[in-house]
């Protein structure tokens, strides 16, 4: 029926099943035929929906999760992990443990050898500390996981970690004590699957830390990330400070202020503490996370750090073979080492951005893309201005003497490297 055909869709892969016929994971993958009957099916299902939403649960591995609510007072949860792993999703009412497991109200799907699926309803009383939940039916409630659909790919076919998805439904209101309504408002959703470090990620235990938690609102798709992991929030502090502070100041100060004296002694501290910074940080995201070269975030953020520790090397360089007698400045090394700082900081700036994307917070990812904008115009305004008045910027403003502190290059000349 229409109802059964609505109830269970991943990607173009369907499978139909009512759980008060059939129980276990024992039901076969079915396609339909790319015809009027299909293509009816496919409107249906959009005109069934009465909301969609999405949202990114987590980057590494990336776990994301579909939902629609039907006209039927039902919901369609679709989970997709970048693992072959168990998945858990949970969620209850905001309240004074609404962050963690105990009184929550779970689906959870477990996954054979052979990349079946099991979904289940689970619940953990709220008296219960921090375990593995039970099922419903354990506690005296019911298994209201109405119909559902999943498979997993192996990590031997599919990338370094595999791949499993599922899809499942419910409706709203269950009248079962064990379980949660959904309805509009704020809702905690907390989120697990099996952690990769283990033999068996397969195996339904303890996720260590493979979990964390978001507020959201089923009925308009609006999330909150209260649980960004630690390391992740560390890494893209230290990126910042190193890229969007230390070397976007470095620049900017072997740019325009050559003027004074200090200059260069604060260019240097300024880049190489950008360098070592960045590469501290690259070493937290390697040691928690195994690094996914299949996100963007990933190549631009290695092609960065590997300009970043070179531009300082080629710096020296440039010092060392400065000749003060010199008609012009070379392109090797001096020409090379600025534009190979700029390409540093571009690319520094769009690694940030992809890395704000990438944790699901783009509102963060305009605000810096405006700060760099604002830090762009301040350093292109700086060279128009020392064009437009070349004669106040060498000469003193207005023919006042110039201030001690400064030195005139036009004058006197002392090893330069940028």
């Amino acid at each position: 029926t229409a109802y059964e055909f609505s109830a269970c869709l991943v990607g173009s892969e369907m499978c139909i099943r009512d759980r008060r016929r059939v129980r276990g994971p024992d039901c076969q993958k079915r396609s339909l035929p790319m015809s009027p009957l299909r293509i009816t099916f496919f409107l249906f299902l959009a005109l069934s929906s009465s909301f969609a939403g999405h949202v990114v649960l987590s980057t590494s591995p990336t776990y994301q999760i579909d939902w629609q609510l039907t006209e039927r007072s039902t919901i369609v949860v679709t989970a997709r992990l970048e693992a072959a792993a168990w998945m858990g999703l949970g969620w209850q009412p905001l309240g004074s443990q609404s962050e963690a497991m105990p009184n929550a109200d779970f689906a959870i799907a477990i996954f054979s050898d052979d990349g079946k699926v099991q979904v289940s309803d689970y619940f953990l009383p709220p008296d219960s500390m921090n375990g593995p939940p039970f099922t419903d039916v354990s506690l005296g409630g019911q298994d209201n996981i109405t119909v559902y659909y999943g498979y997993q790919v192996p990590k031997s076919v599919y990338g370094d970690s595999g791949y499993s998805v599922v899809s499942f439904e419910r409706a709203f209101n269950t009248s079962d004590s064990k379980d949660h309504d959904i309805v509009p408002g704020e809702m905690s959703l907390i989120w697990a699957h099996g952690d990769m470090s283990t033999l068996n990620p397969n195996a339904f235990g303890y996720h260590f830390q493979s979990c964390g938690s978001i507020k959201i609102n089923w009925f308009t798709g609006q999330t909150v990330n209260s649980n960004i992991p630690m390391y992740q929030r560390v890494h893209g502090s230290l990126m910042i400070f190193a890229y969007g502070v230390c070397m976007s100041f470095g620049a900017f100060i072997a740019r325009h202020l050559k003027i004074h004296y200090w200059w260069f002694p604060l260019h240097i501290i300024l880049q190489v503490s950008g360098c070592v910074t960045s590469l501290v940080s690259f070493g937290l995201i390697v040691y928690y996370t195994p690094v996914h070269f299949a996100k963007l975030h990933t190549w631009v953020g290695l092609a960065t750090l590997c300009f970043a520790t070179g531009a300082p090397f080629i710096g020296w360089l440039s010092d060392m073979l400065f000749d003060p007698k010199r008609q012009k400045t070379s392109f090797w090394p001096d020409i090379f080492h600025w534009w190979l700082g700029r390409i540093t900081i571009l690319l520094s700036y769009a690694s940030i951005i992809l890395g704000f994307f990438l944790l699901d917070v783009p509102e963060l990812a305009y605000i810096f893309a405006i700060c760099v904008a604002f830090y762009i115009f301040i350093y292109f305004w700086t060279d128009w201005y020392k064009w437009a008045f070349t004669d106040l910027v060498s000469g003193g403003l207005h023919g006042a003497p110039e201030d001690p502190m400064k030195i005139n290059y036009s004058s006197i000349s002392i090893p330069q490297t940028i």
